[in-house]
């Protein structure tokens, strides 16, 4: 997707939420389950102009949209919005649509966006941890760990991010560039950031996840040292998974599975 939505606040409460463990008793969970808003709220959005709508793992699905003026990043687990972006970048939101969106909003039972909806970011904490324990439960867990800079700080929370539009590949489209994801899992590898990849290998982002495999594998090869055991369950785990991951091969974007595109 040539279309990247920057979402520096949501970004950093993923890279917090994401690493928390949390524990939910049965009535909470089945509170949780019975929730309803992801489906609905794209229909309710009135939209035709989807431009992914996708499974992005573990349960896990991601929406971009645009309507008239308003894109419209949305991440849904167990058919619950757990996360929301809208926003106005590029162009002039239309008065019909700005009715819509919020109707939206409204009828999936997520805060109301007032005279801000240009500017609407909407976490749930409690459904990203769900989504987490998930992840975890075939991954492995994350780990804490800090970034020294602001550099590898960005880099990782690029594939850290299920709110990031990444491809994956080496050299894309007409001007053979580095695809979003390439560069920063370069630069994790170049700072020797270990302990940044197997966190991302473990991230809901499902392009973040396959670079982090190919970052780690890249340095076992380079230091001579194998995998930590850990990693080579979860790589193994997502090479068997059934979801597609956005690639490309000079101009011609393809979607692959993880398998093809590690081997």
């Amino acid at each position: 997707m040539n279309k990247t939505v920057k979402l520096s606040t949501l970004k950093f409460l993923f890279g917090c939420v994401l690493l928390m463990t949390t524990s939910c008793n049965a009535n909470s969970r089945q509170s949780f389950i019975q929730q309803d808003g992801f489906d609905k709220f794209i229909k309710d959005a009135d939209t035709s102009d989807i431009r992914e709508n996708r499974e992005i793992g573990f349960g896990a699905r991601r929406v971009f949209m645009q309507n008239r003026g308003y894109w419209i990043t949305a991440v849904g687990f167990e058919n619950r919005i757990i996360a929301l972006n809208v926003n106005c970048s590029g162009s002039s939101p239309d008065a019909p649509a700005e009715v819509s969106v919020k109707r939206a909003i409204l009828n999936a039972s997520l805060p109301d966006a007032g005279n801000k909806l240009c500017y609407y970011d909407y976490v749930d904490k409690e459904g990203l941890a769900h989504l987490q324990s998930a992840i975890t439960a075939k991954l492995g867990e994350q780990k804490e760990e800090k970034a020294e800079t602001d550099e590898i700080a960005r880099a990782y929370q690029t594939l850290m991010s299920p709110f990031e539009h990444l491809t994956f590949g080496k050299m894309c489209w007409e001007g053979a560039e580095k695809p979003n994801g390439r560069r920063e899992m370069e630069k994790l590898v170049q700072a020797d950031r270990i302990d940044l990849l197997r966190n991302a290998l473990r991230s809901a982002n499902p392009e973040g996840r396959v670079y982090a495999a190919e970052g780690l594998l890249a340095l076992a090869q380079h230091t001579g040292k194998p995998l930590e055991p850990s990693d080579k369950t979860a790589i193994d785990e997502i090479r068997d998974s059934p979801v597609l991951i956005e690639a490309c091969s000079g101009c011609m974007p393809e979607n692959k599975t993880v398998d093809q595109l590690l081997s």
